[in-house]
């Protein structure tokens, strides 16, 4: 799971408190730089320390369901006194925790902890994961010609990521190294032996190394800027896994303002592997309006773009297009078939001072209509 995209939000929770103090509340709530709702205070000031949310999951692939979970924000006092002091260019991302627990309509259960930290003026960064996942999902084409052929099945699998960045100087720059480990079970639901010759009961590790050109002006909702990050994994036998493949990940996004009203956002991903990668480990297109899993091949590209309007200091409205293809010759991806989707939202400026916004996107694919709860960009 991603803490950017992929499937945590902070959602307005455990007001009801805070409803038979109204002191309290605007205190905790209302933001007296415009009168308007924000969480400001609540998450960065208040002596809790912490957030209990409510996650609303809308992954087509796994159906609706409900999480709940902790939500941490870490601030060192440069952090703090460089938000408090209104520079809006000047703000240092701030470290984050997150715990949870969710579980959706077609049976499927996960949990898990992320951290993201940004350490010494924002000079090195970690970013680490952790979790554990009882899946049911329709994954295609693994066996026979039929790429459209789908299965069923249910996945266990406990799951850590790692990765550590250094800056270079002063610069946008970063280097750094990675690692992962996942242990997996997968059975098919319906019990038929079809996938026996699969390494259905397999573990996969890794080590890697990036690298990073990150010019955003924010972290949650970015106007201008560009990250771009290059991602090497060598996954092997001799780290304990079941696998010997190779994995590049390029990772691209760039914002630009049009207006004072008016951004735009482009995002360009590729992943190429090579090697005995396994089934369950095959690059997907991921973008909204298609299913997790949905679109596989060896190698996968992503193009999508995004137009802001911010009409309101609190309210913002987007629409969004994008195209996905997948392959299994990267040769092959010029010709290979657009997966298109498309869609629209809207955004409320929930946190201020962090310039962290959620809403809603609505998004028609190939196949179906999805909904999701938009954090941020989403490019994220």
């Amino acid at each position: 799971m991603n803490f950017r995209n992929k499937i945590s939000v902070l959602t307005l929770s455990t007001l009801v408190s805070f409803g038979a103090n109204a002191n309290a509340f605007n205190r905790l709530f209302i933001d007296p730089t415009d009168g308007h709702f924000d969480a400001s205070q609540f998450l960065l000031e208040h002596d809790l320390g912490f957030l209990p949310t409510v996650m609303l999951l809308t992954e087509p692939a796994l159906g609706p369901g409900l999480g709940a979970a902790v939500a941490i924000m870490h601030e060192s006092e440069e952090q703090k006194a460089l938000r408090k002091s209104g520079a809006k260019d000047a703000l240092l991302p701030p470290s984050m925790t997150g715990v949870m627990l969710a579980g959706t309509e077609n049976g499927s259960k996960f949990g898990g902890a992320v951290h993201y930290g940004h350490y010494k003026n924002d000079t090195i960064r970690y970013r680490a994961m952790a979790g554990y996942g009882d899946i049911n999902i329709n994954l295609y084409g693994l066996v026979g010609d039929n790429p459209n052929e789908k299965f069923a099945v249910k996945s266990r699998a406990v799951l850590t990521t790692h990765e550590l960045s250094h800056r270079l100087g002063d610069s946008p720059w970063f280097v750094g190294v990675n690692a992962s480990y996942m242990d997996m079970q997968t059975r098919l639901r319906s019990g038929e032996s079809i996938l026996d010759d699969l390494p259905l009961d397999a573990t996969n590790s890794s080590y890697g190394a990036q690298i990073q050109y990150d010019s955003l002006d924010n972290i949650f909702t970015p106007r201008k800027g560009l990250n771009a990050q290059l991602k090497w994994q060598q996954f092997g036998k001799g780290l304990g896994g079941n696998f010997d493949y190779q994995q590049v990940t390029s990772n691209n996004r760039y914002y630009a303002r049009l207006s004072d009203t008016v951004s735009a956002a482009v995002r360009l991903d590729v992943t190429s592997t090579k090697g005995d990668v396994p089934f369950f480990a095959r690059p997907h297109v991921q973008m909204r309006g298609i299913p997790m899993m949905r679109y596989q091949g060896d190698h996968v590209a992503v193009l999508e773009t995004q137009v802001d309007w911010q009409f309101h200091p609190r309210w913002s409205v987007l629409g969004f297009v994008g195209s996905g293809r997948a392959a299994n010759n990267f040769g092959d991806l010029a010709n290979a078939k657009d997966r298109v989707a498309y869609g629209t939202g809207f955004r409320y400026l929930l946190v201020r001072q962090l310039r962290l916004s959620l809403g809603v996107d609505i998004a028609q694919g190939p196949e179906d209509t999805a909904v999701y709860i938009g954090f941020g960009s989403r490019f994220n």
